[in-house]
């Protein structure tokens, strides 16, 4: 884990394999940034490998849906922070909420 910029997950179920989901936050100017989540799977045998392709399908829907989760919470967040601040936006001014690019969706295999 690099502190305030990414974030690994290792899997404990019981896979026919290893598996490993990481974040990474990269930053786009001072106000914008991107979120990359990767999947990765490190089959055992080929029990492993007709695993994943077979649930790789389902997890383009589940990352898709968890990327566009975070991404509404953290302009949330961002949003009631500005509140407690006592910073107000004119109306019609273009926000100046931190806006967060999801989707950068990487899903592999090392095999």
């Amino acid at each position: 884990m690099e502190q305030d910029r990414s974030l690994s997950l290792r899997a404990e179920m019981r896979l026919p394999g290893q598996a490993l989901l990481d974040f990474r936050i990269e930053a786009n100017g001072a106000q914008n940034c991107t979120l990359r989540q990767t999947a990765l799977f490190e089959p055992r045998g080929l029990f492993g490998l007709m695993y994943w392709y077979a649930v790789l399908p389902l997890h383009g829907v589940v990352f898709r849906g968890m990327l566009a989760s975070i991404q509404r919470d953290a302009v949330e967040i961002a949003a009631l922070e500005r509140a407690d601040s006592g910073i107000s936006v004119a109306p019609g001014a273009p926000s100046a909420l931190p806006a967060l690019r999801a989707g950068e969706r990487v899903v592999r295999y090392d095999g």
